[in-house]
């Protein structure tokens, strides 16, 4: 491509790429697709920079050999607003990691897929998370373990946001983990969503003034405080607020002696 083309008052352009950007877990398994904007920072005789913005921006460096073409997208523009492009590249772009890694293409803008991640069941004993140091690391990283029922294992990870525990092993090989007969088998899954179910348990609840309940909101998002009356549900609200570090409190809506109380980060994530 003659880059004179890209490089007229293109700078600050916001470009879709073809392919699109392929992004990967740190396994290396693909992430859902993201059409990203990319920015042109920079255009020279030799090369394109391109960034992403977000909370991890990406930096893409190509070769002027790595693009076929530039077109505009006039369609996405508003007078006196952000300008809009197309760029056919002939590399697939993978990100991993805030990396990235170039490959050539078949023909100009086709999608080279990524490699096949192959992961091996192993089994194991139900204390083997324990024994290996997997319970440990994964606890201290904010997550939780669960052994569950196969027959369970999609509706967790696809509904309910757990993951299957994944560890290399001295080999770099992938490893995921079982346990029990082919008939009542159970899968090592993780999750960092916190146990809801267990914190209402905590005997701190028991001691606010008033509390009548507390319970799981229904679509298990936090912990719902129900009090005799709006005083001590404001009481309790004005207490929460002074430390939230484990939850951010909000009065129900539509009522005044309910305190909703969403887990944070620091728990949380």
């Amino acid at each position: 491509m003659n880059l004179l083309q890209l490089k007229k008052n293109n700078h600050g352009y916001h470009v879709q790429l073809a392919p699109l950007a392929i992004h990967l877990d740190s396994l290396g398994r693909e992430l859902p697709a993201r059409n990203d904007d990319w920015v042109i920072q920079q255009v020279t005789d030799t090369d394109v920079v391109l960034s992403a913005p977000g909370p991890a921006p990406v930096v893409l460096k190509l070769g002027a050999d790595h693009i076929q073409s530039f077109l505009s997208n006039p369609g996405r523009e508003s007078p006196g607003g952000i300008r809009y492009g197309l760029l056919k590249l002939h590399v697939q772009a993978f990100i991993k990691d805030g990396q990235v890694v170039l490959v050539p293409c078949r023909f100009p803008g086709e999608r080279v897929d990524p490699l096949p991640v192959q992961i091996i069941e192993t089994d194991v004993d139900f204390q083997y998370p324990n024994d290996s140091g997997i319970q440990q690391r994964c606890e201290q990283g904010g997550c939780r373990l669960y052994w569950s029922k196969e027959s369970d294992v999609s509706r967790r990870v696809n509904l309910e946001g757990w993951e299957l525990v994944i560890e290399r092993d001295a080999n770099g090989v992938l490893r995921s983990f079982r346990c029990g007969r082919e008939h009542n088998r159970m899968i090592l899954i993780e999750t960092r969503k916190p146990d809801l179910q267990a914190m209402t348990r905590f005997p701190y609840w028991r001691q606010q003034p008033g509390l009548v309940s507390c319970t799981v909101t229904a679509d298990a998002s936090a912990l719902e405080f129900r009090f005799q009356d709006p005083t001590n549900a404001m009481g309790f609200l004005l207490r929460m607020g002074r430390d939230p570090s484990m939850f951010r409190c909000v009065m129900q809506p539509g009522r005044v002696d309910t305190v909703l109380a969403y887990p944070t980060s620091s728990i949380a994530a």
